[in-house]
């Protein structure tokens, strides 16, 4: 205008695509990015990668703020499992703490639950009466055990008696409460489970759990009896004037031999004996009531009631006696003497044998 060329401005070319009786700009590439759902949060994946890195990186240093991703509840052993709430996004310290943490809310609230997958990746566990409850979790970042999936509440009716509430569940429960009464009565047991817990089981599985328990607080026999041989090395290496002397028999296992006698006479016993009282001992034995039956040999100064010497045998018998007097004659043999004569008075019980 006005003679004058005017230089034409760049104008945009835009395309266009027909749709129906219009025509549109076409729409332009959106990136998309999927998203990763952690407990209320709905994450960008990059922000959730970048976050688990951040946190598998650092690990759980207390100066280190809170990770978000980690925000939501974290299972306290302490909690009252009655009122416990799972959620996904819930976390754990391992799947046995995830496990335990299930079943005793499973117990406090009357659910029976089965376990329909577990193992030391991934846990899954689902109600036996199909009202539609189950849970799963597995490890999250190699770091914490995670709730992952869930369904609704039970709305099934409250069960009394439950394969999660079995006999090692009641011997971890109640493990100080045998450790003071280890001969704890069937009948006061089964009232308490009903009253505190409102559970019932059978009188097997209490004796079971007595079995248990007795194992969580002492070992197991087998475990103890094992440690038998080192027992007597450590008694001879400590005292080498002592008399010690284990027997065993062969098994029908290959490498494996059973306990059959075990005789202890420490030195320093005999020389109090000697020194102090007079020479005369007593011979007496008791039965042993435990899981493994036996007797107990014992010699006894009848002056103050000092201890000479014992031996466990197999049981009370004339050989399993001349076994444990003969040893107990040579270990004082050359001790007591009077006149060039060993100069020795016992006294034991008349029995039968």
């Amino acid at each position: 205008m006005g003679g004058e060329d005017e230089e034409a401005e760049d104008i945009p070319h835009v395309q266009t695509e027909q749709v129906g009786n219009q025509t549109l700009p076409e729409a332009e590439d959106i990136p998309y990015e999927r998203t990763k759902q952690v407990g209320n949060q709905t994450l960008p994946e990059s922000e959730y990668r970048a976050s688990v890195e951040s946190r598998h990186v650092r690990g759980n240093l207390d100066e280190e703020p809170a990770d978000p991703i980690y925000d939501g509840p974290h299972y306290d052993p302490r909690c009252e499992h009655s009122t416990l709430k799972f959620m996904v996004g819930m976390s754990f310290n391992s799947p046995e703490q995830f496990k335990e943490a299930v079943e005793e809310h499973s117990i406090a609230i009357g659910g029976d639950i089965k376990w329909t997958r577990s193992d030391k990746n991934k846990k899954r566990a689902e109600c036996r009466q199909k009202c539609g409850w189950y849970i799963y979790g597995s490890w999250h970042a190699r770091s914490l055990f995670m709730v992952k999936n869930l369904g609704k509440d039970h709305t099934c009716p409250r069960a009394v008696r439950m394969r999660v509430a079995n006999a090692t569940w009641v011997a971890k429960k109640y493990i100080e409460r045998f450790r003071r009464e280890p001969y704890w009565k069937v009948k006061y047991m089964m009232l308490e489970l009903r009253q505190t817990h409102n559970v019932v089981i059978s009188r097997r599985q209490y004796y079971r759990a007595r079995t248990y328990a007795k194992r969580m607080l002492g070992g197991s026999l087998i475990e103890e009896y094992n440690k038998i041989r080192r027992y007597v090395g450590a008694l001879k290496e400590r005292d080498r004037d002592g008399t010690f002397i284990l027997e065993v028999d062969p098994s029908n296992v290959p490498n494996r031999v059973l306990f059959k006698r075990l005789y202890i006479g420490f030195s320093g016993l005999r020389r109090g004996f000697i020194r102090g009282c007079r020479p005369m001992f007593a011979l007496d034995g008791c039965f042993l009531k435990g899981e493994v039956k036996g007797m107990l040999l014992s010699a006894v100064g009848k002056d103050r009631m000092f201890p000479i010497a014992w031996a466990v045998v197999e049981g009370e018998s004339s050989k399993t006696w001349n076994w444990f007097v003969s040893i107990l004659q040579q270990d004082l043999r050359t001790i007591v003497v009077v006149g060039g004569q060993s100069y020795l008075t016992s006294i034991r019980d008349l029995c039968k044998h």
